[in-house]
């Protein structure tokens, strides 16, 4: 299966090894439990298995793997700075809608494997990339 990131024509590869560290940090129930003033449990709870918001953290799972060269690095950049851009996310062969998660900064981390005073376009990057299923 191959990983891509999509914004309009343009479909960016992302390496397979990216690991969606947050899949399972998300529910869309919410709940508040609180206890009333006779000592009976209060409780609420509201779910939408469509809700919005669900974060997609996708990074390397080590310094090793899940290498970016720069040039992808800075169309995300470019991509980034479109306020509202939406995108389509195609992981394991299933595709989402959605939003680089900018109030989580960075949204798009990216730090080279080996740093150089004068970086190529080609030059490789370990990088973090922040979404939000929307």
């Amino acid at each position: 299966m191959s990983n891509t990131l999509q914004y309009g024509t343009e479909v960016l590869p992302l390496d397979d090894d990216l690991l969606w560290v947050d899949e399972y940090q998300y529910s869309p129930v919410e709940q508040t439990v609180d206890v009333g003033l006779t000592g009976a449990l209060i409780e609420q709870v509201d779910g939408d298995a469509t809700r919005p918001g669900r974060p997609i953290t996708l990074q390397p799972p080590d310094d090793s793997s899940a290498w970016m060269i720069r040039e992808d690095i800075d169309r995300l950049q470019l991509w980034g700075a479109i306020p509202g851009a939406e995108f389509t996310l195609t992981m394991r062969g299933v595709a989402r809608q959605v939003k680089f998660r900018h109030f989580d900064k960075p949204a798009v981390d990216a730090k080279p494997v080996v740093p150089f005073s004068d970086p190529l376009p080609s030059d490789y990057y370990l990088t973090t990339l922040k979404f939000m299923e929307i």
